[in-house]
């Protein structure tokens, strides 16, 4: 408990200035992408069992494939076809077992 009161007291006893401050966001959104993958990585593909995980396979959606289209089309355009695959196969899924 100590230790966390001390890294607290070091934490909000730096003043973070402008410049420090945009460089530290221009930071993050340059490595945005490589968090991206690297969450998906390990919270999601190497775990394999969540919801998440079931929505990308119904899309299917590999790591591999996850990769390669954050690489050709980025982070933005990537997240909005995922979204419409799932939304299509989460229907889809719908639809049979309300019809069967």
């Amino acid at each position: 408990m100590l230790s966390l009161v001390l890294e607290l007291r070091k934490f909000f006893g730096h003043r973070l200035i402008l410049e420090e401050a945009r460089e530290e966001i221009k930071r993050g959104l340059d490595q945005r992408e490589k968090a991206f993958l690297e969450l998906m990585r390990v919270q999601i593909y190497e775990r394999g069992d969540g919801v998440y995980f079931k929505l990308l396979r119904m899309a299917a959606c590999n790591f591999g494939d996850l990769q390669s289209h954050v690489a050709r089309n980025g982070l933005e355009n990537t997240l909005q076809k995922l979204l419409m695959k799932a939304s299509i196969s989460v229907r889809m899924n719908f639809e049979e077992k309300a019809t069967g």
